[in-house]
């Protein structure tokens, strides 16, 4: 592997760490869909970025911030579930954002906030989503077991005095402040899947919650490696790769379930 490609390797690397374990609790919280929806709306604080030449990670940050206030607004409508405010909220995002675009930026293009763009990668980048890598790894092993007990038992959980006010801020913090960061990088498409596909891969064989987190952590990492080696060699795009080996890691695992527990109904 050629130095110049050591940047771009690390950060993939810091962004499985990070996605790896925090997909972990958006599945446990049953948040897919916000993670989804968040990076999608991404593209609108892209557009706000370059329109008023502003810092695209604090335009970023603040737009996932504003997001996150809305949503909670509008999860209080009775009317539709709250995952499909929320996406509506998403979509009115992305169009906005491509209008905006359309009106006040001819030229701009959308192509690497979807896909990414790792050549890109500077040192402070690398340098942040370390910071950011260690806090998360703290966060998860100092509080998955309140944050697991908080979804299991809500009543419980308020007796064991959980601060469970507290937990949520810092998990919406980390999530977004994850998705600003990681968006700039990888792109969106990305960034959603890595939230996931480890997670949801990691609960097929897991037996405990603390195994599922070294589970999801250690797919994440596995796969991504392996990937960036695969796109390296054949000039493919890493975070189509990344998906794909993601997915087909998923799919076998429940082929491979499924067989298990036919022969053991058998048997």
């Amino acid at each position: 592997m050629t130095i110049i490609f050591l940047k771009p390797l690390l950060t993939v690397l810091l962004i499985a760490i990070i996605c790896g374990l925090l997909g972990v609790f958006v599945l446990w919280k049953k948040i897919a869909y916000f993670g989804d929806a968040v990076s999608h709306s991404m593209l609108l604080g892209v557009v706000l970025s370059a329109l008023f030449e502003i810092n695209q990670s604090l335009s970023f940050f603040g737009f996932g911030i504003i997001f996150a206030l809305l949503s909670s607004l509008i999860m209080h409508c009775k009317i539709f579930s709250r995952d499909a405010m929320i996406m509506i909220l998403s979509y009115f995002s992305i169009a906005l954002a491509f209008v905006f675009a359309d009106i006040f930026l001819p030229n701009f293009s959308f192509t690497s906030y979807i896909i990414g763009d790792l050549m890109t990668v500077s040192k402070f980048d690398v340098a942040i989503l370390s910071i950011l890598a260690l806090i998360i790894v703290v966060f998860s092993f100092a509080f998955y077991q309140k944050i697991l007990l908080v979804n299991i038992d809500y009543d419980l959980a308020k007796i064991e005095k959980v601060k469970i006010n507290l937990i949520n801020i810092l998990f919406t913090t980390l999530l977004i402040f994850t998705i600003a960061m990681a968006v700039q990088v990888v792109g969106v498409f990305l960034i959603t899947a890595l939230l996931i596909l480890p997670a949801t891969n990691a609960r097929l064989f897991s037996k405990s919650p603390s195994q599922m987190l070294f589970l999801s952590l250690t797919i994440a990492l596995i796969c991504s490696s392996t990937a960036f080696k695969i796109a390296e060699t054949y000039n493919l795009t890493i975070s189509a790769v990344i998906i794909l080996l993601l997915i087909s890691v998923f799919l076998i695992s429940l082929f491979y379930q499924s067989i298990i527990k036919i022969i053991h109904e058998k048997i």
